[in-house]
């Protein structure tokens, strides 16, 4: 089939590649001239495991291509894969002007029997909407000239390539035609086909994986901000509680929740609950999961200010500012966040020097983020610190923490040993003597 993927990003990129991997012919569009020219020489614009090699054997071999031009492919595609991403405004209401620009840019552009599918999250109801439009602006009927389908994308980064092909596949269409065609597409790509009734049905899949995931968090935060106040290792109670019991499978502690969608969904998903939180008078139950994650990052601030007030213009170096472990992707980062209102209230402390925020990130290296000097190695950056934050499990950070040697020649180098583990993979490591260890869930020593 001719397929053309919209959007040239973190899900459009690794679609792209893994339906030219199974024998499509493939073009991307994409706003930004240097993602357009990365791809067309054969170079992936940013890092996912086994994605750039194919990307480059795809484009060597003349099966994928990029413009910036819609005009230019979309008049060929059997197959039209809209991959942009979504927002939110700031007063917290969906963003979809990426969406308006794209049916703008291809609605007289369709061909009959041309399949759309959204992979975008959208507010339940949404791809109806969108779809009228295609069909007025194309002149097609819908689910009989045009067909339309919304199929969830429920890929992770790091295992975006693999998942591509062996997750299961939601498909709900506009109609019964809109949904086989759907499935027929992915039938080529991989994965167990599960169609439903319709797109707000797949709309709703979408929604309640983040925002289940969200309330399951939540709920740990709330647990770690309790154990704190009460001097309990939150770990310890909640592994315990899992240990050998089938029932329960309660996340462990993190600081804050992150990312793209995981921050963004639980509020798309409410805006379907508007009547219901209206009538009975307080919030579904991921709404006050998502503050109650949002609280924790700020309950873990205070905490580390409180840990270091006894120190005149202290430095603290925050480990960590990706959304997630082990990427370089800092969209919706708590630990950015982190990082920048400890540098703002540093600014305001009222002396000359301030409190002195430093990053360290082994996985994005030495770059510049948010006004940030981020560096990726320890023997930089923990020279005459005073606190270490932990915000994100990277693998360079456990493994420190599992190495008494390296750890120790680490520490050595900071002017006061103080820990704030926002993920307590410091908790089982023999630290030095006098260490002042805390975290999310996790007491001060008195």
């Amino acid at each position: 089939m001719r397929v053309v993927v919209i959007g040239g990003g973190r899900i459009g990129l690794p679609m792209a590649v893994t339906a030219a991997n199974a024998g499509h012919r493939v073009s991307i569009v994409d706003i930004a001239a240097a993602t357009i020219d990365s791809i067309n020489a054969g170079r992936a614009p940013f890092d996912e495991p086994g994605m750039g090699e194919a990307l480059a054997n795809n484009v060597a071999s003349g099966v994928l291509d990029a413009t910036l031009s819609p005009a230019a492919v979309v008049g060929e595609a059997a197959v039209v894969l809209c991959a942009i991403g979504t927002g939110l405004c700031d007063d917290g209401t969906p963003d979809l002007s990426n969406l308006e620009s794209f049916i703008e840019s291809i609605g007289t552009l369709l061909n009959s029997g041309t399949l759309v599918v959204f992979k975008t999250t959208l507010p339940i109801g949404t791809t109806e909407t969108l779809a009228e439009h295609l069909a007025r602006a194309s002149g097609m009927t819908l689910d009989e000239g045009l067909m339309v389908c919304f199929s969830p994308e429920r890929i992770v980064e790091g295992k975006a390539m693999h998942e591509m092909k062996t997750l299961p596949k939601i498909i709900g269409g506009i109609g019964p035609n809109s949904t086989a065609a759907g499935a027929a597409f992915y039938e080529t790509i991989g994965g167990k086909i599960i169609t439903v009734s319709n797109t707000r049905t797949a709309e709703l899949c979408k929604l309640l994986d983040n925002s289940y995931r969200m309330t399951r968090f939540g709920f740990s935060s709330d647990i770690a901000a309790l154990a704190r106040a009460n001097e309990i290792d939150a770990y310890e109670a909640i592994s315990a509680a899992n240990k050998d019991y089938a029932r329960n499978s309660i996340p462990l502690p993190s600081m804050g929740v992150s990312g793209y969608c995981l921050t963004k969904d639980p509020l798309y998903l409410d805006m379907a609950a508007g009547d219901l939180v209206k009538r009975r008078g307080f919030p579904t139950v991921w709404m006050a999961a998502r503050r109650a994650a949002d609280d924790l990052m700020i309950t873990s601030r205070d905490a580390i200010l409180a840990s270091v007030a006894d120190i005149e213009n202290p430095v603290i170096v925050v480990g960590g500012i990706t959304y997630k472990e082990n990427v370089q992707d800092v969209r919706e980062s708590h630990g950015l966040a982190l990082a920048s209102q400890l540098r703002h209230l540093g600014e305001g402390s009222g002396n000359d020097a301030g409190m002195l925020v430093r990053v360290w990130d082994p996985c994005l290296g030495q770059c510049s983020v948010s006004g940030f000097d981020v560096e990726g190695d320890a023997s930089e950056v923990l020279v005459g610190a005073d606190m270490l934050v932990i915000t994100v499990p990277h693998r360079d950070f456990v493994n420190l923490a599992n190495d008494r040697v390296r750890l120790e020649n680490s520490l050595s180098l900071m002017r006061s040993v103080r820990i704030h583990d926002g993920w307590g993979i410091f908790r089982l490591s023999i630290l030095p003597v006098g260490t002042h260890y805390e975290g999310c869930g996790i007491a001060p020593p008195k």
